[in-house]
């Protein structure tokens, strides 16, 4: 592998481990918990779509399915509605709950 294209991942995943490990599975908000985490690797700049998608990803599976906000769910589920979107039906996002059951 060419290690000039690692660096691309390498930070995205240590911020999701980073924020992963700080979940606190006893907190009674947890949807505060992935806000915040989503917060936090936005404000450090950087490649801030790869590295919020690759957090949001980890620490969404940490914390539940039920516990992602309804705004980023809605977001997920509908965006192969959105007609830019190049994707065939079966690689969208839309299929996420599908494919996890």
């Amino acid at each position: 592998m060419n290690s000039g294209n690692s660096s691309y991942l390498k930070f995205p995943f240590c911020f999701a481990i980073w924020e992963a490990l700080r979940i606190d599975t006893d907190d009674k908000d947890p949807k505060k918990q992935y806000i915040d985490a989503i917060v936090r690797v936005l404000s450090r700049g950087f490649n801030c779509d790869t590295n919020s998608s690759i957090v949001m990803a980890l620490v969404g599976a940490v914390l539940g399915y039920n516990n992602i906000p309804n705004y980023f769910r809605n977001k997920i589920i509908n965006s192969s509605k959105i007609p830019s979107s190049k994707r065939t039906r079966s690689y969208s996002a839309a299929n996420i709950v599908e494919l996890v059951n």
